[in-house]
């Protein structure tokens, strides 16, 4: 990699994913963001690292790089808990952004070696199917899960049509030190932890017996960046899971485990992503670029408790 463009950079996901690429590679690194999920501090000080501050839509802003870079990561989007508030918002941010900066590499001359789509596994909805596939088909139940499907569809569609190499990947659940505390919904495992390490009561929607297939952020960055180099993944689409599942009820049970007894309180179940149960097969990632998932969760929860600060 010698030059690499990440949208959504000052998020979690994108944040994190800048530092993996600072310390494993010798590229500059171009971050687009107008910090609508983030703030400023997000951005590292750092030679290698130029940060435009606008919104994806605003191609001609950064025109200019996506023509030099040899790598880009979309990985900007809207929260599953606010997408169905924004819903204009959403639709801009995950596909029509996706379709603008597509055209751009369709019509121009550029170094381009992959483009990376992020997805999310909430695009499978309440699947009858366990686990879950890349041939799975798709159940959407949310704003944030159709805007994400529509743009996957345009990413693979560009590959098929202009032979654009591209990636699309699927992220399922990912969690891990540096997540936003105050979210109502997403993040349930950073929330949970920031919350008890401060010895204040947890919330959980529901009965908390609902599955989700959790994914540790350090595994999930090296999936991502597999992707972005193996020749077998051009034009592919990829869970990014671990083939196991666990109830809310057994998260907090683990958390347990290490921050001692958490004072729980239950409230109605969420009307956003309300699946009961989840599990993702990584089985294509494995076999196409050899990775699998290095942390279980109770490895991850530990990590991420031992990495949280108390307020």
């Amino acid at each position: 990699m010698n030059r690499v463009l990440i949208t959504g950079g000052a998020g979690f996901i994108g944040s994190k994913f800048v530092d993996y690429i600072l310390k494993t590679t010798k590229a500059d690194i171009i971050i687009v963001d107008n910090l609508y999920n983030s703030t400023i501090d997000r951005i590292p000080e750092n030679e290698r690292v130029f940060f435009i501050n606008c919104s994806v839509l605003d191609v001609d802003k950064y025109s200019k790089h996506l023509q030099e870079c040899d790598y880009i990561f979309h990985m900007a989007c809207v929260q599953i808990s606010k997408s169905s508030f924004v819903p204009q918002i959403d639709l801009d941010t995950n596909a029509t952004s996706t379709l603008k900066i597509l055209e751009y590499l369709k019509d121009n001359k550029t170094n381009l070696k992959r483009f990376v789509y992020t997805s999310s596994c909430s695009i499978y909805g309440q699947s009858k199917e366990s686990p879950i596939t890349e041939n799975t088909p798709p159940n959407i139940s949310s704003l944030y899960a159709a805007t994400k499907f529509l743009g996957e569809n345009y990413t693979n569609l560009y590959h098929k049509l202009f032979g654009i190499p591209t990636s699309v990947i699927r992220y399922s659940n990912v969690y891990g030190p540096g997540q936003i505390p105050d979210n109502k919904i997403c993040g349930v495992i950073g929330k949970f932890i920031y919350e008890s390490i401060n010895k204040r009561p947890i919330t959980i929607f529901g009965d908390g017996e609902y599955k989700r297939d959790y994914s540790f952020i350090d595994d999930v960055l090296l999936a991502t960046y597999l992707v972005s180099k193996s020749e077998n993944t051009l034009g592919e689409t990829y869970n990014v899971s671990t083939n196991t599942n666990y109830s809310v009820n057994e998260i907090v049970d683990i958390i347990e485990l290490y921050v001692g007894k958490i004072d729980k309180k239950y409230q109605e179940p969420r009307i956003i992503d309300n699946i009961t149960d989840r599990l993702i097969s990584y089985d294509k990632l494995k076999r196409d670029t050899g990775w699998v998932p290095n942390h279980s969760i109770k490895l991850g929860i530990e990590k991420t408790i031992n990495n949280t600060k108390i307020s």
